[in-house]
């Protein structure tokens, strides 16, 4: 088991947890890497969303650098997202992506930000908090990504706040995820969803009815990112295409509602400045008003109680 120094650590806690799907040996190279990075979380988390599990040489590597294997057969990440909120006995589960590695002096800055929401009232904790995405592939030259590389749609800017959750680098309020159900396994990466996206704003929006109005906010965490590796085919049209139209289905079942506005301003967009940028724009829209002749209902499923 990892055990932070800070004394921070005794009042507050924090477990990582890393959903993983047929990546067991990108997952023992990160740990390799990353092993002083991860003091300060209480523990390591690796849920296996795979039905026929990790191979066992690899299950027993992964053993060997103290992470908790945790086997959740049912497929989709908001599944194993919930299966981690309620496997962790912490007060925050910090979630990054099987593709991605911690910074740098990730636990110096994760011990001093754990400080800081101590020296808070605890009903004044954030509900959501994380840090930027870094690119670490040599194919993808852009620093700060959000859901699109290269500036497509919704790009991360070290000189905008953070402003929602992202689900490759954040940390959620356990307490509060688990009142209101946790992720919504409808959404997520899952095969019988069509991969849909957007339970991260959905779970948000829903802790945002449970809380006080000191906790709505999203606290990022400055020095907190995680090289993520953005391979060449992701930033191709075709695939940026696809994701916009899924992120576009998820948004109408998150929001439950199309914008004409927002229609009317992308097309006048698309008409200005034919570029990249805004033909993903009108997918994006094209995608929400699919939805809305779909008869699919939304169910959010239940996963423990506090």
């Amino acid at each position: 088991m990892f055990q932070g120094e800070s004394a921070a650590l005794s009042k507050l806690t924090v477990d990582l947890a890393i959903c993983t799907f047929g990546r067991a040996d990108t997952l023992i190279k990160i740990f390799e890497k990353n092993g002083a990075e991860l003091g300060a979380f209480n523990r390591v988390l690796v849920i296996d969303n795979n039905p026929q599990g990790l191979p066992a040489a690899a299950r027993e590597k992964l053993q060997s650098l103290s992470t908790l294997i945790i086997h959740e057969p049912a497929m989709g990440l908001s599944r194993a997202r919930n299966r981690a909120l309620n496997e962790s006995k912490a007060d925050f589960v910090w979630f990054i992506d099987d593709d991605a590695s911690l910074v740098s002096g990730f636990a110096e800055n994760l011990s001093n930000h754990l400080e800081t929401i101590n020296a808070i009232d605890r009903q004044s904790w954030p509900v959501f908090g994380g840090g930027f995405i870094l690119a670490a592939s040599d194919e993808c030259p852009v620093n700060n990504i959000g859901a699109f590389e290269l500036g497509l749609l919704s790009c991360m800017n070290p000189s905008h706040p953070f402003s929602q959750p992202w689900g490759a680098n954040m940390f959620v309020n356990r307490a509060v995820a688990l009142k209101v159900g946790g992720f919504d396994p409808q959404l997520g990466w899952v095969k019988e969803s069509g991969a849909l996206l957007g339970e991260e704003d959905d779970l948000y929006l829903r802790m945002q009815r449970q809380v006080s109005a000191a906790q709505l906010k999203i606290y990022f965490a400055e020095g907190c990112a995680v090289h993520h590796w953005i391979p060449l085919w992701r930033r191709k049209l075709g695939w940026l295409n696809k994701r916009a139209f899924k992120g576009g289905r998820s948004n109408f079942l998150v929001y439950q509602s199309v914008s004409n506005r927002e229609l009317l301003d992308a097309l006048k967009a698309f008409v200005r400045a034919r570029s990249k940028d805004n033909l993903l724009r009108l997918i994006f829209i094209a995608g929400k008003i699919y939805q809305n002749f779909q008869a699919k209902p939304r169910v959010t499923a239940a996963v423990g109680t506090v």
